[in-house]
């Protein structure tokens, strides 16, 4: 009887402990994370990686440090690890658009293009104005030879945001398509949209250039 009664109280102990125990990780978790968005501001990546993975050793399901450290191995070309940390995030958000974006990125940047044009239809789907997700989609789609399918994309594009990428995008597919008056067109707009726009300043002079 006296076992009875004693056992709810060191149940009530060890639940308190570790509550308390978790409690401390995710306090010490959030401080690594702070480090790791401090080094990730300044650029240095690899030790805002280091933070963000000594957050995670604490805090499995710490979502925003899989996402920042996916950010920081984007920045260093590290394109799998990614795409791992991405698809990490993703778990424990599946409905982020900007999160299906960045992994659709990676895959692009690996050749994956099939599956990144699949993660972006799921972004699209969730946010049809989400614009960063057509951008990505427009890369893949052009690297599979799509230049059609990737001009529908473009002009639907354009219709959401006439920015000095989407013009150069368009003049980009519209140039894969042999439409050079067209592309001569885009890229000169992009020009207007943002002066400093580099890409766009070289795609048209190398257009200028070959088509004399």
């Amino acid at each position: 009887m006296l076992k009875s009664l004693l056992l709810p109280k060191r149940c009530l102990t060890l639940v308190i402990a570790l509550f308390l125990v978790s409690s401390l990780l995710g306090q010490n978790a959030k401080k690594f994370f702070k480090s790791g968005q401090e080094f990730y501001d300044a650029g240095n990546y690899k030790d805002a990686i280091a933070q963000f993975t000594s957050a995670i050793n604490l805090s499995p399901e710490y979502m925003e440090a899989y996402q920042l450290r996916g950010l920081a191995y984007q920045l260093l070309n590290d394109h799998q690890k990614a795409a791992d940390d991405f698809n990490r995030a993703i778990i424990f958000d599946p409905k982020s658009e900007i999160l299906l974006t960045l992994l659709a990125k990676s895959y692009n940047e690996l050749k994956q293009y099939n599956e990144a044009i699949t993660v972006l239809n799921k972004a699209t789907f969730l946010n049809r104005k989400f614009v960063p997700a057509y951008q990505e989609k427009i890369k893949a789609m052009l690297a599979l030879d799509k230049a059609f399918d990737a001009l529908k994309v473009s002009d639907s594009t354009l219709a959401l945001e006439g920015s000095a990428l989407n013009y150069y995008l368009q003049g980009v597919v519209t140039e894969k398509l042999s439409s050079y008056q067209k592309a001569e067109w885009a890229f000169g707009k992009s020009i207007k949209e943002d002066k400093k726009y580099i890409d766009s300043y070289i795609a048209l002079a190398n257009l200028q250039t070959t088509s004399i």
